[in-house]
Parts: C-alpha cells; sequence; structure tokens
C-alpha cells in the first residue's frame, strides 16, 4: 500500500464533541427536537427554548469543555492500523472563537489520548 498523508478531523471523528454536547444537554434536562439524531450544524439549535439554547451555548463555551470530550470509540484502533500501515497523519482542528480556553484544551485532549500526534496537530 502506498504511504498517504490523511487529515482527520478532531471534533467528531476523535472527539465525542456531539456526545459530550448531549449528555450536558441531558443532565441540565433541556428540551432537544431530536435527542438522537444530529440533523442541524450547530448541536445547540437542537434546544427548543431559546434561553436554554443560549445555556447549552455557554456549556460549550466553557472552560473544561473540550478537555471532557470522549475519545470516539474506535478511534485509538483507526489511528493506529493508519500509523501501522505507514501513513502521515495529522489531527486537523480549529479551536472554538467563543472559547478561550479551546485551542489549549484541545492540545491538551491530544497529548492525553493521541500522544503519538502531539506534533501532527493542525
Amino acid at each position: 500500500m502506498n504511504a498517504r498523508t490523511i487529515l482527520l478531523d478532531a471534533d467528531g471523528p476523535l472527539a465525542g464533541y456531539d456526545q459530550r454536547a448531549w449528555e450536558l444537554c441531558n443532565q441540565f434536562a433541556m428540551d432537544i427536537d431530536a435527542p438522537h439524531e444530529k440533523s442541524l450544524f450547530y448541536m445547540t439549535d437542537h434546544v427548543i427554548d431559546p434561553d436554554e439554547r443560549l445555556a447549552a451555548r455557554a456549556l460549550l463555551n466553557a472552560q473544561g469543555f473540550f478537555r471532557s470530550l470522549p475519545v470516539v470509540e474506535g478511534a485509538q484502533a483507526g489511528v493506529d492500523k493508519l500509523l501501522a500501515d505507514g501513513h502521515d497523519v495529522w489531527i486537523c482542528t480549529r479551536p472554538a472563537r467563543e472559547n478561550r480556553t479551546c485551542r489549549d484544551e484541545k492540545y491538551a485532549w491530544v497529548i492525553e489520548h493521541f500522544p503519538e500526534l502531539q506534533d501532527k496537530l493542525i
């Protein structure tokens, strides 16, 4: 197999952003229009009540949110396989502008869960 450069998005394929967001909304008993299906680009747009929607956005923009994201099931095994096959794997992510700690939290998350890619984060 020819080695390829592979770019992986952090939020979704590796980090369970939506999973954690749903958990927080459920934890605070927010009414969600489709609790098991994301059909809108922003997960918080599924929160029905406008005040709760703002509260949900505040939760996702709070310090510690990005650091608390779970690893998506199978992500580590998938990355390990890509690396074992000789591919040049990079993580691509963009810090949320609204979250002042996002950039540092994402980097710390990668170091904890994918240390082999800590120098391959763009």
